[in-house]
């Protein structure tokens, strides 16, 4: 969800959610949420690179659109408040909005539930660095996963 709840994403037209914020756009039991405060995780930050403190910004909470990652230049321009999310790829660049840490909030049903409603599927239990394009579809290497098979983790994956 991170990359297409950028204002960056927004002022270029690349995100089918630019004018859903307070809208369902997911499963009524997602909840997620940008955290550049992580300790040690990979885009932990303590201000953005425009001097703004980093903070943990709510973005879909029970389905619903509640906030955009933004800039400084993207709030001017579209409206959305700043989340000390502005990046930028070095000194000669200005920042744009960019995800930090992305979680998922935990949900009601155990990871057995998940299982034992899968006839045949795939668990993938590390996965690597990956893309969001702007139509929503994603890619993600997967590093770990193994068969499911009724119910049940029978054998490792690999390939």
């Amino acid at each position: 969800c991170g990359h297409l709840l950028e204002t960056t994403q927004i002022e270029r037209k690349t995100t089918p959610f630019a004018d859903k914020k307070g809208e369902k756009i997911a499963h009524e039991n997602l909840t997620a949420w940008d955290e550049g405060l992580s300790g040690d995780a990979f885009g932990t930050i303590d201000m953005d690179d425009e001097g703004m403190p980093a903070q943990r910004t709510l973005l879909i909470e029970k389905g619903v659109l509640k906030n955009f990652l933004s800039d400084r230049a993207g709030s001017l321009r579209t409206g959305h408040p700043r989340t000390g999310s502005g990046r930028r790829q070095n000194y000669t660049y200005a920042a744009a909005s960019r995800m930090r840490n992305t979680y998922i909030a935990p949900g009601d049903y155990t990871t057995q539930d998940i299982f034992a409603s899968i006839d045949k599927g795939i668990y993938c239990k590390k996965m690597g660095g990956g893309s969001v394009g702007a139509t929503g579809q994603f890619n993600f290497g997967v590093d770990e996963a193994y068969l499911i098979e009724n119910g049940k983790v029978t054998k490792p994956l690999k390939g």
